[in-house]
């Protein structure tokens, strides 16, 4: 019997990637929710020819994808408080 590779096609590997990355950015501290998401943009600055079908372009697909919505989500809940606080 040989073994085979299990190919991803590329929308199922960036929504396995981005699943982890989501769970990795509910873990982080504010703070380092935004120096993760600073780190990813400039590493995306010096990949940016590659072709987003490329694994390590994927990963980072998913990472800025993953930060950027734990911050929207996080920015959210802070002006509902700040909103329920005010009345």
């Amino acid at each position: 019997m040989t073994k085979r590779k299990l190919e991803l096609d590329p929308m199922d590997q960036h929504t396995s990637l981005l699943v982890r990355y989501t769970e990795k950015a509910k873990g982080l501290n504010d703070a380092a929710l935004v120096y993760s998401l600073a780190d990813v943009v400039k590493t995306m600055a010096v990949f940016r020819d590659s072709p987003v079908t490329e694994p390590y372009m994927a990963k980072l697909l998913a990472e800025i994808d993953a930060y950027t919505v734990e911050q929207a989500k996080r920015q959210r809940a802070r002006l509902k408080k700040l909103q329920r606080d005010a009345k």
